[in-house]
């Protein structure tokens, strides 16, 4: 009789942690995947994972979501995008074939369709918005491909009730979460953060929306 009662408490006792491991593991599944920490053998929404490598692949997939869109910078005109494992050169706004010095929209339209990209209407910088889809300016609106508008303190073409006089493309985000964009200024053609840009003045104003066009076009 002792032995029976020995066994049943050993047992109780076992049972205890284990059915709270069981009846929270999705918590703790969240829990533990949030810092990417392995782990085997739990059971989630009644598929268990019994393998390393599946797990793995899990958290690949979240971190390639984390990683869409993302570049590296290379210096001068290189850029790699992360997620196409794709290196290039950003051309120039002579290689492009844009007209003269000063004309950034125009840069921006030619690098954007160059990448994939196309506006509903091309136009000065200042009349971008009203051919096109757009949002005011923040960070967390970017995409790819998207015309970045902003006030230029400096730009030969300001006039009085003009705010955006300067158009810059953006290509993308580091691993820092810096963003990066490319832009013909002067007779300059430069990839510069969102950080140098301010610090040159620029304030931005709006995000000019553009769509992926059929790379065969």
């Amino acid at each position: 009789m002792k032995k029976v009662i020995t066994n049943l408490l050993i047992l109780a006792i076992m049972y205890s942690p284990l059915k709270g491991l069981i009846g929270n593991s999705y918590e703790t599944f969240s829990q533990r995947f949030s810092t990417n920490e392995l782990f085997l053998d739990s059971k989630i929404e009644g598929d268990t994972i019994s393998s390393k490598n599946k797990l793995e692949g899990i958290v690949l997939d979240s971190t390639n979501q984390i990683f869409e869109e993302q570049i590296a910078y290379n210096g001068g005109m290189k850029i790699t995008f992360v997620d196409k494992d794709t290196t290039i050169k950003i051309p120039t706004w002579k290689q492009l074939g844009v007209k003269k010095g000063d004309m950034c929209s125009q840069y921006a339209r030619k690098l954007a369709f160059k990448l994939g990209y196309n506006l509903t209407k091309s136009d000065e910088t200042w009349n971008l918005h009203k051919y096109n889809p757009w949002v005011q300016f923040s960070e967390d609106s970017l995409s790819r491909g998207d015309f970045i508008t902003f006030y230029n303190p400096k730009s030969k073409y300001n006039r009085k009730g003009r705010k955006e006089t300067h158009t810059a493309i953006y290509l993308g985000k580091d691993e820092e979460g810096e963003d990066y964009f490319a832009e013909q200024r002067g007779t300059q053609t430069k990839i510069s953060t969102l950080e140098e840009l301010r610090k040159d003045g620029m304030t931005p104003i709006k995000i000019i929306k553009t769509e992926k066009r059929n790379l065969s076009q």
